[in-house]
């Protein structure tokens, strides 16, 4: 099954060599290999709206690098030569989505780099943002923007915004709001505090609300995105301004309500929530308090989806690039339940896993035998 997550564009910059160590990834950060290739490690800084800040490692092959900013010279001797190109390749940013070998690693490709910016400093990581472009669509036959107004008419409207490209459109219901990017006065505007989202393949988004609201980019946000020529779909957001904008969100001042929305959510909440003992909100509350003691970032919608998700079904699929948080969402739910070694095993597979042997075992044939898991020693 293809991974729906390769062709989302990431935002990454180059591996350090404690790093690679650290993560018993190689020798170092940049090698020449077997092909004469220079090949180098991508450390993922983005992640979608909701994603654990958890780190990732992509490898990048220098023949697929095709921008002349960045020079490979093959006359230098082998240690010159990737000196000089570590040299070049610690002052961009990387934009790529990835495939996975035969092997089960991640590989970069269709590569972008933009020069790093002086607000970046270790550890910093973004948030992928929607975003439209005035006058730009995204497909040929995408609906064209002129201006945020005619966008805010579409929203108010309950009319299909816009299709997105390079984005996780599962990952929406993390995020309410959108970015409109005004392509002449150079300005961004945030608007939303979205409820809910549906979302069309040929037709595009359409957005719910029962507060829609709008303000745009303060100044001293600006030097805190990273946004590259020609992509008219998402924004790389600092992770401290994805807060304050989040924050701005719930305090601003409403530009239109949805009364029958208003009155389907609390009716539906209502009786929702009087079937919901006590005890349930309770866990959700410890839930979150266990995540954030464990450094995990998630927000409260994430945490009752998969409890709800556990709770319903026998058989959950979390599915994400890995190092996004998956696993640890698990251990931190089974720490929150209080499971111990008796109650809860996790099974470590490959990333190309489509073999169930792990978790029930297998017949080997050979001695006439079953051979159970680990689950079952």
């Amino acid at each position: 099954m293809e991974d729906e997550t390769e062709g989302i564009d990431w935002l990454g910059i180059l591996a350090t060599e404690e790093e690679i160590k650290e993560n018993n990834l190689g020798r170092s950060n940049c090698i020449i290999n077997r092909w004469d290739t220079l090949q180098f490690y991508i450390k993922v800084i983005s992640r979608m709206p909701g994603q654990a800040s958890n780190t990732q490692y992509v490898v990048c092959y220098g023949n697929r690098l095709d921008n002349e900013a960045i020079i490979d010279n093959q006359a230098y001797d082998e240690d010159v030569r990737i000196n000089d190109y570590v040299k070049q390749l610690k002052n961009y940013f990387f934009r790529f989505n990835y495939e996975v070998n035969q092997a089960g690693y991640f590989v970069a490709k269709n590569i972008d780099i933009i020069s790093l910016s002086e607000t970046y400093y270790p550890g910093k990581g973004y948030t992928t943002i929607p975003m439209i472009v005035s006058k730009h669509p995204v497909y040929s036959k995408d609906t064209v923007y002129d201006n945020y107004e005619q966008l805010e008419k579409v929203l108010k409207e309950g009319m299909y915004v816009s299709k997105l490209n390079k984005y996780n459109t599962t990952d929406l219901e993390n995020i309410p709001y959108i970015l409109f990017h005004d392509t002449e006065t150079l300005e961004y505007r945030i608007i939303g505090n979205f409820t809910r989202f549906d979302y069309d393949p040929m037709k595009g988004i359409h957005y719910e609300f029962s507060e829609l609201k709008s303000f745009l980019f303060e100044e001293d946000w600006y030097d805190d995105v990273v946004s590259f020529e020609g992509n008219h779909s998402l924004l790389y957001v600092g992770d401290n301004v994805h807060k304050k904008i989040m924050t701005k969100l719930d305090e601003s001042e409403p530009i239109a309500v949805n009364e029958m929305e208003d009155t389907s959510v609390e009716e539906n909440g209502k009786a929702i929530w009087e079937e919901v003992q006590d005890s349930e909100w309770e866990f959700i509350e410890h839930f979150e308090a266990v995540a954030k003691k464990d450094g995990l970032f998630y927000t409260k919608r994430d945490l009752i989806n998969f409890h709800t998700a556990v709770k319903s079904s026998s058989l959950v699929i979390l599915s994400g690039l890995s190092g996004t948080g998956k696993s640890q969402l698990v251990q931190c739910y089974a720490k929150a339940l209080g499971l111990g070694d008796e109650g809860f095993h996790m099974i470590p597979v490959r990333p190309n896993w489509n073999d169930d042997s792990d978790l029930i075992g297998f017949v080997d044939s050979m001695h006439m035998v079953y051979r159970p898991s680990a689950l079952y020693h």
